[in-house]
């Protein structure tokens, strides 16, 4: 028999008996019976789908570790940025310190200039009214020491009271 193409196949009963039924695929009962059927080379077949079946696992294989490369370089990566954003997270807070030490610092010194500022402006502030007070108490004396030496002069000139 071929392994491909087709083939005669032809049955023959020789005991009556048996011809009670049609053959299946034949219409009638009949002694003997010429079919010509497909024939397939079913090894042929079997090797070709086991090759393919073959290069599927493999492909599906080559797949699953591509993609476990994949995430695992992935998972490599992620753990890379979440180590460089945590250290950065580490400096930007020591530099937060930093700054609100600095300010801290900066405050304390700005405060302590301001009450220095103010403590000299109002020592300048009183030394000015003190200097203030004694030329307005000088002037005062010397116009009524000169109303009085006038009037001694002149001792019926009219002229303005002293000061108080």
């Amino acid at each position: 028999m071929p392994t491909t193409g087709s083939a005669a196949v032809i049955f023959s009963v020789t005991n009556s008996s048996d011809l009670a039924t049609a053959v299946t695929g034949f219409n009638t009962v009949t002694s003997s019976v010429a079919k010509n059927i497909a024939v397939r080379d079913l090894a042929a077949e079997l090797a070709a789908m086991t090759t393919a079946k073959a290069a599927a696992e493999a492909a599906l294989a080559k797949a699953v570790a591509d993609a476990a490369t994949a995430a695992a370089k992935a998972t490599a990566d992620a753990a890379t940025a979440k180590a460089t954003a945590d250290a950065e997270i580490v400096t930007l807070k020591a530099e937060v310190a930093t700054l609100k030490a600095n300010a801290v610092t900066a405050k304390v010194a700005s405060d302590k200039a301001l009450a220095d500022a103010q403590a000299a402006a109002k020592a300048e502030l009183d030394s000015v009214k003190a200097a203030n007070a004694k030329a307005i108490a000088d002037i005062k004396t010397a116009y009524n020491d000169l109303i009085k030496s006038i009037k001694k002069a002149y001792p019926k000139a009219k002229l303005p009271a002293p000061l108080k």
